[in-house]
């Protein structure tokens, strides 16, 4: 059993929590350094009468690791769809450049042959035809 007082930290080996107990400075030095490592190791909280136990470390998660936490577990599904779409977003993207790109072109090639009509005609109006 754990147990953490306000001066010193004490380790009951017995089953038996009304176990006398016995501890020496060094003892009870060497026995805090061996639950701080287990405590670090192991997600170990305490408060102010005994430590307790918990699922996840001492400190939450930064959000960008609860969020990659959450892509691979419960929202894989969503991640897969979205690196899809994006993807996809990404394709279409370059194929209306492609497209508009050929379009300005088509565009220049009617502008340059509406003024070469343009100086046609006003070639035969000058000419009296």
């Amino acid at each position: 059993m754990f147990q953490i007082t306000s001066t010193s930290f004490i380790i009951n080996s017995s089953t038996s929590p009304h176990a006398p107990t016995h501890s020496t400075h060094s003892t009870a030095q060497t026995l805090h350094k061996d639950y701080c490592s287990k405590r670090q190791s192991t997600g170990i909280t305490t408060n102010s009468s005994s430590v307790k136990f918990n699922k996840y470390s001492s400190s939450p998660p930064t959000k960008a690791d609860a969020f990659e936490e959450f892509k691979r577990e419960r929202g894989s599904e969503i991640n897969r769809i979205f690196v899809e779409n994006k993807k996809t977003l990404g394709d279409k993207k370059r194929s209306a450049k492609e497209l508009a790109a050929v379009i300005n072109k088509s565009k220049k090639k009617i502008d340059s042959t509406t003024s070469l009509l343009a100086n046609m005609r006003a070639e035969r109006i000058a000419e009296g035809r």
